[in-house]
């Protein structure tokens, strides 16, 4: 860097002020931002929490392997104390659950907490008791393990999935075979509903939801009423769609405002951000202090954040379900489209996506879907289709 290109911290805050003032943000973030980015780091005190009625101790910011290809990052996780790793039986065609297998080598089973999901079929139709008891021991194996702390099943979005017979009596089964510590079930979408079913149950031990500060005051209740009951939440979707383009001006990076918003929670077990390079899972151990606390400058650029992604951002809230009159399952179409210019990871959108089976959108000239938050759901269909032609 030559000399005319170097600038001072005085002449960086004024350019950040000034862009940040254009965005709407205060004059007092600003000078939050001021203080924060001087003085020597606090200690570090490393917040654990029980998970549910399992008592398990599970790291606050704990490890979601979903997109993780090496298994270095998980390793780096672990290293840093992070002790709970979440994966499934879908991700990555099966392979990510041998990445973790593979992170994992060399450490003492007990001292690690490791949660797979299996599904229980394909739109909603319910795979059969001999068929989610074989994809559970698909999963043991490609983890090399005998048995994992948390069993779910994938991804329900009504109250009948949670209350499904033979998905109970599978999961029952592989408790009583020592194969699953514990179980639960997780949803992105109609959060409230399955998250009130899986108490109802009075079977399952863990929810694991989508949540994030633009989650419904309604899913946030519902979470805390599950919480109540004695189940473990573990928070996922924490970054609301992790769109980096809408970012407010540089030294205000929302990322980890929005976990922390997340861990403020007090009913929140853990969060598993999705981690794939050691940087991202440096950068999720720094929020991973006790007690979590949210400054001004960080709450200012949540709400920068927020207001740009009001109008893309899908909530899953479910609301729209029933709307498409050939059955287009809207909200899931539209998560599966989040992993792409979200995560930016085309290759998962499509996986999903083509696991929805066949869409009707294809041979439909309108859209008769009208979002409750203003989301231009035309446009999420018409990139779906993209992704999978």
């Amino acid at each position: 860097m030559n000399k005319d290109s170097r600038i001072s911290r005085r002449e960086f805050m004024s350019k950040t002020a000034t862009r940040a003032v254009a965005a709407g943000i205060s004059a007092r973030a600003i000078s939050a931002l001021a203080a924060e980015t001087s003085g020597p780091a606090p200690e570090k005190k490393l917040d654990y929490r029980k998970l549910g009625r399992t008592k398990l101790s599970v790291s606050a910011v704990s490890f979601g392997a979903m997109t993780t290809s090496d298994p270095a990052v998980i390793r780096r996780g672990v290293d840093l104390g992070m002790n709970y790793i979440d994966t499934a039986r879908v991700y990555m065609q099966g392979e990510n659950e041998k990445i973790v297998a593979k992170a994992l080598e060399g450490i003492p089973r007990d001292k690690i907490h490791i949660a797979t999901k299996i599904p229980m079929g394909q739109r909603r139709q319910p795979a059969s008791k001999s068929a989610m008891l074989e994809l559970a021991d698909q999963s043991l194996k490609a983890l090399n393990t005998d048995y994992v702390d948390v069993l779910s099943l994938h991804n329900l979005t009504q109250k009948e999935q949670v209350l499904n017979p033979d998905a109970i009596e599978a999961l029952a089964q592989l408790k009583k075979d020592g194969k699953a510590r514990f179980t639960g079930v997780t949803t992105h979408t109609n959060v409230a509903a399955v998250a009130d079913a899986a108490v109802e149950s009075k079977f399952f031990d863990v929810v694991l939801a989508k949540l994030n500060f633009k989650s419904s005051e309604a899913d946030i209740k519902a979470l805390e009423r599950t919480a109540k009951a004695g189940l473990g939440v573990v928070a996922m979707k924490t970054q609301a769609g992790g769109r980096h383009e809408q970012e407010p001006p540089e030294g205000l990076s929302t990322h980890p405002a929005r976990l922390k918003w997340v861990l403020q929670h007090a009913f929140v077990s853990n969060a598993i951000p999705g981690m794939r390079t050691i940087q991202e899972v440096e950068e999720n151990f720094r929020v991973m202090d006790k007690p979590v606390e949210m400054s001004e400058r960080e709450k200012a650029a949540l709400k920068f954040y927020g207001d740009r992604i009001d109008a893309l951002y899908c909530r899953l809230c479910g609301e729209c379900e029933g709307d498409c009159p050939f059955g287009a399952p809207v909200a899931e179409i539209n998560r599966c489209v989040m992993y792409a210019d979200g995560y930016r990871d085309e290759n998962l959108a499509r996986q999903e996506l083509l696991a929805l089976g066949n869409l009707p959108c294809a041979d439909c000239s309108s859209c008769s879907v009208a979002c409750r938050n203003n989301v231009n759901v035309r446009a999420k269909i018409e990139r779906a289709l993209t992704l999978i032609a």
